[in-house]
C-alpha cells in the first residue's frame, strides 16, 4: 500500500459527499479494541477479479496463532470493493432530490439555477465477494471446509476515504463547473459496510439538462480513491516442514548415521540448522529462516542426548558417524586449542590469540567470548563452560573429552511435522491504498465463476448457518 496526499474541500457550485451506515468490524466481539485491534498478514493470501479490479484477501494474524485450533473463529478480510450496484434495469443504481435553487441577480433581472443532489450507492463488501474470498480461504486452508462461512469475511476498517476526478475539478473536465465534490475527505469511527457518493449538479438555466447528462455519464464516470485502514500488518511466518522436505536438506545427509544416529557439536547443529532453512526456503515460503532455523534447533536438541566424546569414543564406531569429526578429534583438538591459548613464561596467566587460525568447529565450540588474560584455573572453566574437559600441564593444554549431542534424525524425522511462527507486528497503525471508483456497475454476469462457496459448502450439515452474515 502506498502513502498518498490528499486535498481540501473545493466549493464550486456542486459537490460530493460521503456519506456512509457505520458497522463495527466482523466478529469484533471477540477482540478487545475494535479496529486498531485487527492485525493481518502482510502477504495476501490469494485474490479474485471483480469487475476491473484485483481484489486481494488477507487475513488476522491470530487465526494461526491463539484461534489455529478454531476455524470457526478465523478473520479475513478483504479490500474494499468500492463499487457502484445495478439497479433493476441494469444502470447504476442512484436517487436524486432537488435542493433550494440558486438565484442569481444579473442586473435587474434574478435567474433561477435549479440544484439537485444525486446520491450513489457504493458497496465496500458484499455477499458474492464474501463466498469469493471464501474461496480463496479454503484454497489455502481446505481442512476448515464446513468450518467457516460468510460471518467469517469482512472489509478492511476504513478510517478516511478521499476522492478526486478529472472529469469534475479539471478545468477541460466534462462536468467542470457543474459538478462539485462537497467533502472530499471523509472519516470514520468504526468501519462501514456501504456508503454513498452525494454529487451536486447545478444547471444552466431553469431546466433539468445538467441533472440528465450527469446521470446518463455516471456509468463512465472515474474517481480516484485514496483509502486509509486502521490496520496493522505484521510479518507472521507460518510454514509447515514435512519429513521429506528436510531428509533433502544437509541436516539430514550429515547426521544420518548408522541407524540415524550421529554426533555433533551444539555449534555445528545450529549451523546445519540455518543452512536447512536456507535450502527450504526455496520450496517453502519462509519469511524468517533466521527464527525457523532456531525453532528447528530447540525441537531437536530437546530430543538429543548429551554424549562424552573421550579416547574410547574415537576408537569405535560412533567416530564415523561425528559430523566434523576429524576437526574434534583429541589430537587435532590438543594441536589447535594450544594455537589459540599460550601461557607467558614464569606466570600463570593465559593469554588468547585471536590471529590463530583454529578450526571452524573449535572456534564455534569456544564462541568470541575471550578477552584479556586468564589464569590457569579460569582458563580451566572457560574450557569446561563451552564444553571441553581439559587438563593444564605446564605450558600445554591437554584436552580430556569434549560435550557432542547425539542426534536420533531418523527418529525424529518420523515424528517430525514441524510448524514455525514468527510474527513482528509494525508501529503503524495505518496503511493506505490508491485504487479507482468505475461508474460502471460490476453485474452478475461478470462475476460469475463456476465454483461458488454456496456449491463447495452445500452438503455441509451446517449449510445455511455458512452462508448467514
Amino acid at each position: 500500500m502506498h502513502d498518498c496526499g490528499y486535498w481540501s474541500a473545493v466549493a464550486v457550485g456542486a459537490a460530493i459527499t460521503v456519506s456512509s451506515t457505520s458497522v463495527s468490524f466482523g466478529q469484533a466481539s471477540n477482540t478487545a479494541g475494535g479496529m486498531s485491534d485487527i492485525t493481518v498478514l502482510s502477504v495476501d493470501i490469494g485474490h479474485f477479479d471483480y469487475g476491473h479490479k484485483i481484489i486481494h484477501v488477507y487475513e488476522n494474524s491470530r487465526n494461526q496463532s491463539e484461534y489455529r485450533n478454531s476455524p470457526e473463529r478465523w478473520q479475513f478480510v478483504i479490500e474494499p470493493l468500492l463499487s457502484t450496484r445495478p439497479a433493476a434495469n441494469g444502470n447504476v443504481e442512484f436517487r436524486s432530490f432537488a435542493l433550494d435553487p440558486v438565484i442569481e441577480v444579473i442586473g435587474k433581472r434574478e435567474q433561477i439555477r435549479p440544484k439537485h443532489r444525486v446520491m450513489v450507492p457504493i458497496d465496500l463488501i458484499n455477499d458474492w465477494a464474501r463466498e469469493q474470498a471464501l474461496n480463496v480461504a479454503l484454497a489455502a486452508y481446505p481442512d476448515a471446509k464446513c468450518k467457516i462461512g460468510r460471518s467469517n469475511v469482512d472489509v478492511l476498517p476504513l478510517t478516511e476515504l478521499t476522492l478526486t476526478s478529472n472529469d469534475i475539478e479539471a478545468k477541460d473536465g466534462l462536468m467542470h463547473r457543474r459538478v462539485d465534490i462537497r467533502v472530499k475527505t471523509q472519516s470514520f469511527m468504526t468501519s462501514p459496510r456501504e456508503m454513498y457518493l452525494s454529487f451536486d449538479v447545478l444547471e444552466q438555466k431553469d431546466s433539468d439538462e445538467v441533472l440528465k447528462r450527469f446521470i446518463s455519464f455516471i456509468p463512465y464516470m472515474q474517481i480516484d480513491a485514496a483509502v486509509s485502514f486502521s490496520v496493522k500488518s505484521t510479518k507472521f511466518n507460518l510454514t509447515t516442514v514435512t519429513a521429506d522436505k528436510l531428509k533433502s536438506s544437509d541436516l539430514f545427509v550429515k547426521l544420518n548415521g548408522s541407524g540415524g544416529v550421529g554426533y555433533v557439536t551444539r555449534d555445528d547443529l545450529r549451523k546445519l540448522t540455518l543452512s536447512a532453512a536456507n535450502q527450504l526456503n526455496a520450496v517453502s515460503i519462509i519469511e524468517d529462516p533466521s527464527n525457523f532455523s532456531q525453532e528447528l534447533f530447540n525441537s531437536i536438541l530437546s530430543q538429543s542426548q548429551t554424549v562424552t566424546a573421550d579416547d574410547s569414543f574415537w576408537n569405535d564406531e560412533r567416530a564415523k558417524a561425528t559430523y566434523n569429526s576429524d576437526d574434534l578429534k583429541p589430537d587435532v583438538v590438543t594441536r589447535e586449542i594450544n594455537k589459540m591459548f599460550t601461557k607467558e613464561s614464569g606466570k600463570d596467566e593465559w593469554h588468547f590469540n585471536a590471529s590463530a587460525s583454529a578450526n571452524g568447529s573449535l572456534l564455534g565450540m569456544i564462541g568470541g567470548g575471550v578477552s584479556g588474560s586468564l589464569s590457569g584455573s579460569q582458563l580451566h572453566e572457560f574450557l569446561k563452560e563451552h564444553n571441553i574437559e581439559s587438563d593444564i600441564q605446564g605450558n600445554k593444554i591437554i584436552p580430556k573429552s569434549i560435550q557432542l549431542q547425539q542426534v536420533n534424525i531418523a527418529d525424529f524425522l518420523s515424528k517430525y511435522n514441524f510448524t514455525s511462527e514468527y510474527r513482528n507486528i509494525s508501529g503503524s497503525a495505518k496503511n493506505n491504498l490508491k485504487t479507482v471508483i468505475f461508474g460502471e456497475p460490476v453485474t452478475a454476469p461478470a462475476i460469475q465463476i463456476a465454483n461458488t462457496f454456496s456449491a463447495t459448502v452445500k452438503n455441509c450439515p451446517n449449510a445455511q448457518a455458512l452462508t448467514l452474515q
